[in-house]
């Protein structure tokens, strides 16, 4: 079936996806815009760019873009009018280094416009160029006449595609932070037990005063050293006592 949308004087045919404008010459004052212009994307990865046209102050109500693009170096993943100021879809083809955007809008529109949204993924290294095919055309509401400036066979994305793992992604590789190496805890040894087996007795014998030894507590009769402490008070103070005599 041969679709036909009368857009104000202006014919889209979803058939063959051509908008005829009537040959009115106007100055030419829209453009065509894309965003990301430049850009570098891995083999396997996908970038979506943004297709904008900008008719200044004229208005405009249909307009149709026409797209070659390298398929050994892409592949075209998806084209979305969803948000598109031109409502009206006619024709929308993709493949085989070609893609085809024809819409229009009832109501006239100005300015920077959303056409569409095309998702593209990289399928093999070098350089990619989308350029904008002969047939491409901003339609104006008044006259029907193209008023798109954009030459055709121009670039609008320029792209370089790179294999996975090497440029950008492998710069993403090098910059990931290596795993840290904890050092194992210091061992520290347990303590020494000392048993009262271990600990020698004193061979110091007690020293003898006047003939006659002081009395010692039961640490010294067990054998252990003399010292301060093993002098019991009971003995200091016959000592004291005998000193008085």
């Amino acid at each position: 079936m041969n679709l036909q949308i009368l857009v104000r004087g202006s014919v889209i045919t979803g058939a063959t996806g051509l908008l005829m404008a009537a040959n009115v010459v106007q100055a030419a004052s829209g453009v065509l815009s894309v965003t990301p212009s430049s850009l570098t994307v891995a083999t396997g990865a996908t970038v979506t760019v943004d297709f904008r046209e900008d008719s200044a102050s004229t208005p405009v109500n249909a307009v149709q873009l026409n797209l070659t693009y390298p398929a050994d170096k892409l592949d075209v993943v998806s084209v979305d009018g969803s948000g598109s100021a031109f409502g009206i879809k006619a024709q929308e083809t993709r493949g085989n280094g070609s893609i085809v955007v024809a819409r229009g809008s009832l109501k006239a529109v100005s300015g920077s416009q959303e056409v569409t949204r095309v998702t593209l993924r990289g399928k093999s290294s070098g350089n990619a160029a989308v350029m904008l095919a002969s047939g491409s055309a901003l339609v104006s509401s008044d006259n029907n006449a193209n008023v798109l400036s954009t030459a055709v066979g121009s670039t609008v994305v320029s792209m370089s595609v790179t294999t996975a793992g090497s440029g950008a992604s492998k710069a993403a590789e090098d910059s990931t932070t290596q795993p840290v190496v904890k050092a194992a805890p210091a061992q520290i040894a347990p303590k020494a037990t000392l048993t009262p087996g271990d600990v020698p007795s004193s061979s110091v014998a007690p020293t003898p005063h006047q003939g006659r030894d002081l009395p010692m507590t039961g640490a010294v009769a067990a054998g252990g050293g003399i010292g301060l402490g093993s002098i019991g008070f009971a003995g200091v103070m016959w000592y004291r006592r005998r000193k008085l005599k």
